[in-house]
């Protein structure tokens, strides 16, 4: 079975979608949607990807074009991968670089799948946005090695604080799901699936990353906010001496036109 998934926007919004489209649901959170299709199945996710498995190229592109009306912040595609689930005579899963191979394929097992090849495709989207943000920082730093100052306003540096805080908060809020779905307490197989699957995409070293990333940036836009702030007392404080010394000049003159 062929897993695709695909990065569509920058959210969805699943709530209404589950509201207007009449297919079969199979389960259903706050955060996903699972639908069968036919043989097939796909599955919405909360933060921006549908993820389809065994569903044919034309009908891909049918609903993807019927789900860009339920987002936010729809974009081209940049950022899919692929997967492949087949069945094995071995007890263990068994895995490799870009597929699995199980004794039993089930829909709790193939939602499994979904959800890691998901989240890999939005830290891929993650791991970008956050990239953009160290080249901001970078620019700035070199404004600061080649000048010994920034070039750049307080309000420009708000809005990277602004985009670095929105992007740290969406992460934490789209992937607290990193956690162990429930089906996989009570069932060996699913819990080594989704073990071996969390190793192969590397989500918990990859999410770190992001993570690192962000705070990095954020501790040197503290710097440059400091050094803009410095920069505006100066400015501040000579401006009152200007003042000052006008007041003081006023007084001298003043009596010479009585």
């Amino acid at each position: 079975m062929r897993i695709v998934s695909y990065q569509i926007a920058d959210n969805l919004n699943i709530k209404k979608f589950r509201s207007e489209y009449q297919g079969e649901l199979v389960s259903s959170s706050s955060f996903e949607l699972f639908y069968k299709y036919k043989s097939s199945y796909f599955y919405l996710l909360s933060y921006g990807v549908v993820v389809f498995c065994d569903v044919d190229t034309i009908d891909q592109n049918n609903f993807i074009l019927l789900i860009k009306k339920f987002s936010e912040q729809p974009f081209d595609i940049r950022h899919k991968e692929d997967f492949i689930i087949g069945k094995s005579n071995s007890d263990a899963p068994v895995f490799s670089y870009n597929s699995l191979s199980v004794p039993e394929i089930t829909a709790d097992l193939i939602r499994i799948v979904m959800l890691h090849v998901g989240q890999s495709t939005v830290l891929d989207y993650y791991q970008e946005k956050s990239q953009i943000l160290v080249d901001q920082i970078q620019r700035l730093t070199g404004e600061l090695e080649t000048y010994g100052k920034l070039k750049t306003s307080k309000k420009n540096l708000l809005k990277i604080i602004g985009k670095t805080l929105s992007t740290q908060s969406k992460i934490i809020d789209d992937l607290y799901i990193l956690d162990a779905p429930p089906e996989t307490w009570d069932n060996e197989l699913l819990g080594k699936v989704n073990d071996g699957l969390a190793k192969l995409f590397d989500i918990n070293l990859r999410f770190r990353e992001v993570e690192y990333m962000l705070k990095n940036v954020q501790s040197n836009l503290a710097v440059f906010i400091e050094l803009i702030n410095t920069r505006q007392t100066h400015l501040l404080e000579w401006v009152v001496i200007i003042l000052i010394f006008i007041e003081v000049i006023n007084i001298f003159i003043a009596p010479l036109f009585k």
